[in-house]
């Protein structure tokens, strides 16, 4: 009889246990959401807008005003995790779930991944829809990156950055580099490695109430909501069935190069 390798994975992973970490009751884990949702809110809501209106243009004041936050994050969960390690008497690298896989699974949860970003790029027609019923714009204190409605490629670059020309700004590629990094490491060590344990009592709704949760800690970029929530219930699935966030890590770092990045090198290089 053929035996799918995907169904020999998951059932494999479900008979792993999570490691032995303090549980979060239900208003502790809305708290672990909603301080960081309020941080990163009061960043991209009051801070940002105040240093575009100073005359900082808003591709450089948006990484500025994500820098301080996101680095708070990394170096909480970082503590978090080392102390609970301790805790438990486990080696960091294994409380932060970031456990070594088999050539197999590496195959198929990368497939899983894979098969996430086609679906999660299949809901960015809903975008636009959304935003209508909704009533939601994005500021113009944004970044060019983070709205939907711009293809940068298609876009004349002066018009992408009013004021401020990305030609030859070679100092911009590794400042978005490093904003880029700190928000998947804050992201994955934070929501994923940090807390997805904490919730593991919940059995599969623990997954899915990171995945949901996490969505939802984006309301600083609401109009995005559709696309975050596809790809975050995607990662929190993956995260959950193989106790590593290697995987997660490895997608989110590609989805943020195409999605960001790669139109900042190269409008940067004039290409």
């Amino acid at each position: 009889m053929f035996k799918s390798p995907t169904l020999g994975i998951i059932k494999e992973s479900k008979q792993l246990k999570w490691l032995p970490v303090r549980q979060f009751n239900v208003y502790q884990i809305i708290t672990a959401f909603i301080l960081p949702s309020a941080i990163a809110t009061g960043l991209f809501h009051v801070v940002l807008p105040g240093m575009v209106s100073a005359g900082m243009v808003a591709v450089v004041a948006w990484p500025l005003a994500a820098g301080g936050g996101l680095l708070i994050f990394v170096l909480f969960a970082l503590w978090a995790l080392r102390k609970e390690s301790r805790e438990i008497k486990v080696s960091l690298a294994e409380r932060m779930l970031l456990k070594k896989l088999s050539t197999r699974q590496w195959i198929i949860y990368s497939g899983i991944l894979l098969a996430g970003m086609v679906l999660t790029m299949a809901t960015y027609p809903i975008i636009d829809p959304f935003m209508k019923m909704t009533g939601l714009t994005v500021p113009s204190y944004f970044p060019f990156w983070l709205n939907p409605g711009i293809d940068p490629y298609a876009v004349d670059p002066e018009l992408l950055t009013p004021g401020f020309s990305l030609k030859g700004a070679y100092w911009m590629i590794p400042l978005i580099g490093l904003i880029l990094l700190l928000n998947i490491l804050a992201e994955e060590f934070y929501f994923r490695a940090w807390l997805l344990p904490k919730m593991s009592q919940y059995g599969n709704w623990g997954w899915v109430m990171n995945g949901a949760f996490f969505a939802f800690y984006h309301i600083f970029q609401a109009w995005l909501m559709p696309v975050i929530l596809v790809n975050s219930l995607i990662m929190a699935f993956v995260v959950y069935q193989s106790r590593s966030i290697w995987p997660a890590l490895i997608i989110h770092l590609t989805l943020n190069f195409f999605a960001a990045g790669l139109s900042i090198v190269l409008l940067v290089m004039g290409v």
